[in-house]
């Protein structure tokens, strides 16, 4: 955890060529050593860790989030506790594409697939929106062809995650 304090001129953590405060590293376990947060940044772990972390120390004013297991439960997370997503972004790593979410205290209106898929990554046109759901898809039917005469409510489910991916594709896909 980044922590950042003011100092005197020429005190402790003072960077002296500029006379700003410098940042205080501070190892704890999330949040929870902390009064107050102004804007909390968690990233690279798992959507139930962050959750944690957001429960158990102080609510923080704006929340600036990634997570490469399962955006979709965060994004439950969120609209249900009180936060509204303000923005989504995409962001290439490596070769998959991450999404990263600010959210602040409020309601969230979407829900349903259009909230698990992100409701502003969807408003927004993202630069990477048509790689993004195009990858999705190609997930979506591998699950679909592996639970084909197997799972039958896992089937049907990813069928259902398909059409909705390539109704959002058909919007943002130029038209020739």
């Amino acid at each position: 955890v980044l922590e950042s304090r003011p100092t005197e001129p020429g005190g402790p953590g003072v960077n002296h060529e500029m006379g700003k405060s410098a940042n205080k590293w501070v190892v704890a376990d999330g949040m929870t050593p902390f009064r107050h947060v102004g804007t909390a940044i968690i990233a690279g772990i798992g959507a139930r860790t962050i959750i944690d972390i957001i429960e158990a120390g102080p609510r923080p004013k704006s929340l600036l989030l990634h997570t490469p297991d399962d955006p979709p439960v965060l994004r439950r997370y969120l609209a249900s506790h009180g936060w509204h997503i303000d923005c989504e972004r995409l962001a290439r790593e490596g070769r998959r594409i991450a999404e990263v979410i600010c959210a602040s205290e409020g309601e969230e209106r979407a829900e349903g697939l259009i909230l698990d898929y992100g409701p502003r990554l969807l408003e927004q046109r993202d630069p990477l929106l048509i790689e993004h759901l195009d990858k999705l898809v190609a997930r979506w039917q591998r699950i679909a062809h592996s639970t084909a005469n197997r799972a039958i409510e896992a089937h049907e489910h990813a069928l259902a995650q398909i059409g909705f991916l390539n109704q959002q594709l058909d919007k943002v896909t130029p038209r020739l």
